[in-house]
């Protein structure tokens, strides 16, 4: 053995002691806890340094470099601090050499061997070091492609899911994967409540403080969103401790939830808990943001929908009909309201044109396009009235509101339209017009019959007195007849005039239609079998009493029936050789409301459309001068009315008119 080897191994503590009081002199160094570990790794390569000085050659040395470029050496031993040590240790051995040497004349030659080990030693570290670099560059692109591949996988996952649940129950178990934890739970941030609540959990719930907890986290990340960061803590449960992150799950300024992941535990007296790199953080907290974005998509998606299918459950349950029309005025959609309205179901109206819903005479001038052309031109028509008629035929007056329907480029595809039933409401206000008119007309002829009554009187009482001393052949005589008859004919008319204007008192009781009907029939035989007119009688048995007052009910009777008389008359009179016919039927109109229907049917000579709107009117009359005053029909609907019943006629020119009167049934004894 050479003297240099010799020396080294001779003084390998001393070296040892040398090398490292002259590291813990340096500043830095002072009162370092390191000591111990660099004291290790000097040995180490003290032996490396004597294997390169005997010639044994750098196998060792390499071992040794290979072990210091990494973890968790590399965190200790810097490349600064590795070659600060190498450049004290080469100084403790020549300098310990120096004192030992016999013949300082060598000492040059010892000097220049051992800085050649610490080339070699530098060398190899150098060499280490670049190639572990190079082996971390290569896992850190693998481990960046793998984690490109897992949000792509992740991003697929959410994209392709169905359903909010889908979404988050992959996005769960993928984050799972990735961050090697054993439990994943998400609570869904509900904005209504502003509270976390539990939603789904990968395998189980991860045990927690319980509700406080909660509350805490709900305060800690329902705040402002740059407020939101992800935390981790270290849970103790059962004398084991373990890592658990919450990550916010965000879209934008939104909170739509929070993760919670549970890492592997320990026992509490182990110091080795599990500890998440970085770069994995930064991939989660990227997971989550997609989350938070994918999550938000669906329940977008669900509140367009939920809103959608309230809109839609709204507008087909709506009173009112609502129709859409195409562009060609077909429609395309028909609510409850429309079909309650008209009649037809929307199997019966879809692909038809909406011209369907209005009468002959409507659809021949084109109504429909008018209405369409307003819509077109100022986007929205509100309160329009027209006549409609429903699958029964029955002709109904509505308020219709329409208004140009456009898709989100502004395109007109159709047409909707809110259609309201408004003939009732029509009804109203004619019969208030006619109450008005009629007050009025009474009040009039209220004191034209007084002022004419009395001077009336006079004319009758002297006619009739001279009447008294004269023969029936003398002159004259035939005269004073003609007086008294008009007189009285003009008596007859003042007193209908104050029966209109002021109506009698009613005595009313328990009245049965039938026998009323009857009675007026036996009183008029004489007149219909002159006017030979076919009697079709129909009266319901055990028809339900009415309260009324029977004598005015039997006026009522005798207006139509003498009405119905006329009108057939007249159309013989133009040469119609058919034999009249006049029909009169009772039985019940409608059980719910409890009404009694009398139907007075003939096969005059009609009402024409214009007319018929006028023949409640007083001294409204279609006949000859002398032969009706207009009075009939006014006081037969105010009797009507005062019994809290309703008359309405059709009729058609030249095919006859039906009256129909509908009376409440009497079924409250206390009206007795």
């Amino acid at each position: 053995m050479d003297e240099l080897v010799q020396i080294v191994t001779d003084n390998f503590d001393t070296i040892t002691d040398r090398w490292i009081s002259s590291i813990g002199s340096i500043p830095k160094y002072f009162g370092s806890t390191q000591i111990p570990f660099y004291r290790s790794q000097i040995t180490e390569l003290l032996h490396c340094i004597v294997d390169l000085l005997k010639g044994i050659g750098s196998a060792r040395l390499i071992k040794f470099t290979e072990r210091i470029v990494k973890p968790p050496y590399n965190g200790l031993l810097t490349l600064t601090s590795v070659h600060e040590t190498f450049l004290l240790g080469e100084d403790s051995i020549v300098s310990t050499v120096k004192e030992e040497m016999k013949n300082s004349d060598d000492i040059f030659e010892y000097s220049r061997r051992v800085d050649g080990c610490f080339h070699e030693i530098i060398y190899r570290y150098a060499n280490a070091y670049q190639e572990y670099q190079t082996e971390v560059n290569a896992s850190r692109r693998k481990v960046v492609e793998q984690q490109r591949e897992t949000l792509l996988r992740f991003t697929n996952a959410i994209g392709s899911a169905n359903s909010y649940d889908e979404a988050l129950t992959a996005a769960i178990r993928i984050i799972k994967e990735e961050s090697r934890s054993t439990a994943v739970e998400f609570f869904a941030f509900e904005p209504v409540t502003q509270r976390l609540a539990f939603k789904s959990a990968v395998p189980e719930r991860v045990p927690t403080a319980g509700g406080d907890f909660l509350d805490a986290l709900t305060r800690q990340f329902s705040s402002e969103s740059s407020a939101r960061r992800s935390y981790a803590m270290m849970q103790e449960v059962f004398g084991h401790r373990r890592l658990v992150l919450m990550l916010p799950v965000s879209a934008g300024e939104s909170l739509i939830g929070l993760l919670l992941l549970a890492f592997p535990s320990v026992p509490m007296r182990e110091s080795n808990i599990s500890e998440l790199q970085e770069e994995s953080l930064d991939v989660l907290l990227a997971m989550a943001d997609q989350l938070g974005y994918g999550l938000r998509r669906f329940l977008l998606e669900e509140e367009v929908i939920s809103k959608a299918h309230y809109i839609s459950i709204l507008t087909d349950n709506s009173a009112d009909a609502i129709v859409g029309l195409d562009q060609q005025g077909k429609i395309v959609s028909w609510n409850k309201g429309a079909a309650l309205l008209f009649g037809f179901s929307s199997g019966e109206v879809n692909g038809e044109p909406f011209s369907i819903l209005l009468p002959r005479e409507k659809r021949l001038i084109g109504e429909d396009e008018v209405i369409f052309d307003r819509i077109g031109k100022e986007g929205i028509v509100r309160n329009f009235e027209l006549d409609c008629t429903t699958k029964s035929g029955q002709r109904v007056i509505v308020s219709l509101t329409g208004s140009v329907l456009e898709d989100e480029q502004g395109t007109p595809i159709g047409k909707a339209l809110i259609i309201r039933d408004v003939t009732q409401l029509k009804q109203y206000e004619q019969e208030l017009r006619q109450t008005e008119k009629l007050s009025f007309i009474g009040q009039i002829s209220a004191g034209i019959a007084h002022e004419i009554g009395t001077p009336l009187n006079i004319i009758l009482g002297n006619a009739e007195y001279l009447m008294m001393d004269m023969n029936p052949d003398e002159k004259g005589s035939d005269e004073l007849k003609m007086i008294i008859g008009e007189t009285n004919r003009i008596a007859k008319l003042i007193q209908q005039l104050l029966d209109f204007a002021r109506p009698k008192r009613m005595r009313t009781k328990p009245v049965d239609l039938n026998s009323e009907i009857n009675e007026v029939l036996q009183l008029m035989k004489s007149q219909i079998d002159k006017s030979s007119i076919n009697l079709e009688l129909n009266l319901r048995e055990n028809l339900p009493l009415v309260f009324g007052d029977a004598a005015q009910l039997q006026e009522v009777f005798v207006n139509l029936i003498v009405n119905a008389i006329h009108s057939m008359e007249s159309i013989r009179q133009n040469g119609n050789s058919l034999r009249p016919r006049l029909t009169i039927k009772t039985g019940i109109a409608n059980k719910a409301d409890g009404m009694i229907e009398v139907t007075i049917a003939d096969t005059g000579c009609g009402i024409s459309e214009e007319n018929l709107q006028k023949i409640f009117n007083p001294f409204f009359t279609t006949k000859e001068v002398g032969k009706g005053t207009g009075l009939g029909l006014a006081i037969t609907q105010r009797i009507v009315q005062d019994h809290k019943g309703i008359i309405s006629v059709e009729s058609v020119v030249g095919a006859g008119t039906i009256f129909k009167l509908n009376f409440p049934i009497h079924n409250n004894p206390a009206e007795t």
